[in-house]
């Protein structure tokens, strides 16, 4: 899985679009400032994402046949509860790794 194509790197394509640069750097600039302006929030919410896509996929045992469970992050956040990471269950990490093997 790769966060940084399908949360970060999307993000910021979406707010360099939003500038319609004509040139490469009118582009690159365009980047820039569209990096500058993401909040460290939303990353962590992309993170947070990925890392219940993980786990979900491991309790699925490799299938893609999985749901993304709903975190309620932006309620967590308001809360100041929002964690930065996810605790991942040692015997999951156990199964996953005996499948492969």
């Amino acid at each position: 899985m790769n966060v940084l194509d399908l949360g970060f790197f999307n993000a910021i394509q979406g707010l360099q679009y939003q500038q319609a640069p004509n040139s490469i750097d009118a582009l690159i600039e365009a980047v820039q400032k569209s990096f500058d302006e993401y909040l460290p929030t939303k990353l962590n919410h992309t993170f947070l994402t990925l890392q219940s896509c993980m786990i979900s996929i491991l309790k699925a045992k490799g299938s893609n046949k999985y749901k993304v469970l709903h975190m309620k992050k932006h309620r967590l956040e308001r809360q100041n509860c929002l964690p930065r990471q996810l605790d991942v269950d040692s015997a999951l990490i156990g199964e996953a790794i005996a499948q492969c093997q």
